[in-house]
């Protein structure tokens, strides 16, 4: 690391993964390791992470339900998740 804290990554690395001068990286600690990816790798990524949920599952809903739940004081907010909640697909709230 220079002593502006550069990094050169060697070229074989470069080639190997198919890095061009002046591609954006993506940085992140991940412990005590400094990981770098491409953006598109983030984005797969995140994506499998995705993947597990259930179409049929509304993470909207959830936090919409969520947010309620701590703003009635509720200590129990699953009971709003499990229930289906009271909002539905296009519902607003009001």
């Amino acid at each position: 690391m220079s002593n502006q804290g550069r990094i050169v990554i060697p070229v074989a690395m470069r080639n190997r993964l198919g890095l061009k001068p002046g591609e954006a990286l993506h940085l992140f600690l991940s412990g005590s390791r400094l990981v770098i990816e491409r953006p598109e790798d983030a984005l797969g990524r995140l994506r499998g992470m995705a993947a597990g949920v259930p179409s049929t599952r509304s993470l909207v809903d959830e936090l919409i339900a969520e947010r309620r739940a701590e703003a009635r004081g509720d200590s129990d907010r699953d009971s709003d998740i499990d229930s289906g909640s009271d909002i539905g697909p296009g519902a607003r709230s009001v």
